[in-house]
């Protein structure tokens, strides 16, 4: 029986740019494969968490170079709609294996299009782009990452003209723009106009660390005081070598982009970083850890290890573009064992100890998400405190 995507597949195999995924479908229109052709045309990816996500492979419903310079194009018409197409364009990647190839081919793309494109000139963190779309007063920012997504994925992660995860009718528009674009093929590209994300970019960012040493630092001290007494740690005077230090912290970014920016950090605010060995090195194929969401089952186990290993106080884990994490709670006394806390605990810990390093502000407003814990409302009554609910 022949495949109802055949017609379809013919088509896109016509004008699909990129020879690997060509090659594929092409095996697959010649077997008449009609497990795999659903696959990759039953239905386009759709905008998600802003933006696209899914398996890598041919088709409009996967992740490919067309797609990716798809959207782009479609980007680029909806910013000079909007009048954005004046300021720049940031693009950044994580580190899976198609990443940086998609990132360069987008931003060939914007710049074909006429726009002021910089594109990082290394894999980083989601949050260098959603800060630096903020501090160059950027157009859009975009990022090439699945995220937590499982290997074999890949994403394009959309920031808006103020650096937040776009919504309606940005989603809605692009989406009807890629379906009325020109074939991948014939979409104009030009990598000679695309400029290297300038260095201020991230020396502000830095620089926005450096201003919050202060306010860790006397939240550490409040957690100090509230801690119960016979802790088997002191945040606020631990001693190694004869000097301060704030914590012992086990680390793991999960093969991604976190080791780097995040153990530069962690020098800046005095805390002794211990890393999973094995898992500190950019490597998008994931080998020692069954998924890349550190809030799944058996994903922290490796970092459960080094915790035990080297007597650390709390353990900290990034998903691969850095952009969300868990936290192992520290142990409460001698016989207690460090234990994953949920991204709903999570949030209630640091609302708490915002509220209480902040309590002389009056009528403090809290912002959660839709999906967040309801537990932050009680939270908040109890400290006088207002919540208001919005989408992620």
């Amino acid at each position: 029986m022949t495949s109802p995507f055949l017609a379809a597949a013919r088509l896109w195999v016509a004008e699909d740019p990129d020879p690997e995924t060509r090659r594929a479908l092409t095996a697959a229109i010649d077997a008449n494969d009609d497990v795999e052709l659903a696959r990759g045309f039953a239905s386009p990816l759709g905008f998600g968490t802003a933006g696209l996500r899914g398996p890598v492979g041919f088709g409009p419903a996967r992740m490919n170079l067309a797609v990716v310079l798809q959207v782009s194009h479609a980007l680029s018409l909806f910013l000079k709609e909007q009048g954005l197409d004046e300021r720049p364009l940031l693009v950044g990647f994580d580190g899976r294996p198609e990443s940086a190839g998609f990132a360069r081919a987008a931003a060939s793309v914007h710049a074909a299009a006429g726009l002021d494109v910089l594109l990082f000139d290394r894999p980083g963190p989601t949050p260098w782009v959603s800060f630096g779309a903020r501090h160059l007063k950027a157009a859009a920012g975009v990022v090439l990452t699945p995220s937590h997504n499982p290997r074999g994925d890949a994403g394009y992660k959309l920031f808006d003209d103020v650096g937040i995860q776009i919504v309606s009718p940005w989603d809605t528009r692009i989406a009807e723009l890629m379906r009325v674009g020109p074939p991948p093929n014939q979409i104009p590209r030009d990598e000679a106009r695309v400029r290297s994300v300038p260095p201020e970019v991230l020396e502000a960012y830095d620089a926005w660390l450096a201003s919050l040493v202060t306010t860790v630092r006397n939240a550490a001290k409040i957690a100090v005081i509230s801690s119960s007494e016979g802790a088997s740690t002191n945040a606020g005077s631990m001693k190694d070598g004869g000097s301060t230090r704030l914590a012992r912290v086990g680390y793991t970014p999960l093969h991604g982009v976190g080791w780097a920016p995040t153990q530069a950090a962690a020098r800046r605010f005095e805390i002794e970083w211990v890393a999973v060995p094995e898992q500190k090195e950019i490597d998008g194929t994931f080998p020692t850890t069954p998924s890349a969401n550190p809030e799944e089952p058996g994903v922290l186990d490796a970092l459960q290890r080094v915790l035990a290993a080297s007597s650390s106080d709390l353990g900290l884990a990034h998903d691969p573009d850095a952009d969300r994490f868990a936290l192992v709670a520290p142990r409460l006394g001698a016989g207690d064992t460090p234990r994953p806390l949920s991204g709903d605990a999570l949030g209630l810990l640091f609302a708490d100890l915002w509220l209480e390093a902040n309590a002389s502000v009056e009528s403090p407003l809290l912002v959660s998400t839709v999906v967040s814990s309801p537990g932050l409302e009680r939270l908040a009554r109890a400290r006088d405190a207002r919540v208001e609910r919005t989408l992620t």
